[in-house]
């Protein structure tokens, strides 16, 4: 009888093995704050759009006299941007994490802001690969990654 429940123990606990590798079980998909393949790293996708474009001087965001006293270099730009409000659209966030739509960095970069001011960055505006990287990662939840 011993033998009978240790074969049926067995077999269950092999069901259950066989159960998970199976696709029944819900995953994130990619892009949605789940930290699925294609997330959008802040450290190594969106930090170096900051710093090659926003984080130059004179006069851009860089240190704690940057204009509209944004710091938008390593180390301290994740903190500057995510769900601080804006000086030029208060009390919007710039950077609402989880809806790119509602975040004033995106409508600077496209220029469609309310007050209308100068589209960031000034002169040369991004590429729209990059915006949409930035517009991403604010959507997948603006993690600090």
């Amino acid at each position: 009888m011993k033998r009978n429940v240790e074969f049926t123990a067995a077999a269950a606990v092999l069901a259950v093995l066989i159960g998970c590798a199976t696709d029944d079980f819900p995953t994130a998909p990619p892009g949605n704050g789940g930290g699925g393949v294609d997330s959008v790293s802040f450290s190594a996708d969106i930090q170096p759009i900051f710093t090659i474009n926003c984080a130059t001087s004179p006069g851009c965001h860089l240190g704690v006299l940057g204009a509209s006293g944004l710091d938008l270099k390593a180390g301290t730009s994740y903190m500057s941007l995510v769900n601080m409000m804006s000086l030029q659209a208060a009390p919007d966030s710039l950077v609402a994490a989880g809806s790119a739509a509602r975040s004033y960095l995106i409508a600077k970069l496209e220029g469609n802001q309310v007050p209308l001011t100068s589209p960031m960055p000034i002169g040369l505006p991004l590429n729209p690969a990059d915006i949409q990287k930035i517009r991403d990662w604010i959507d997948d939840g603006a993690r600090d990654n």
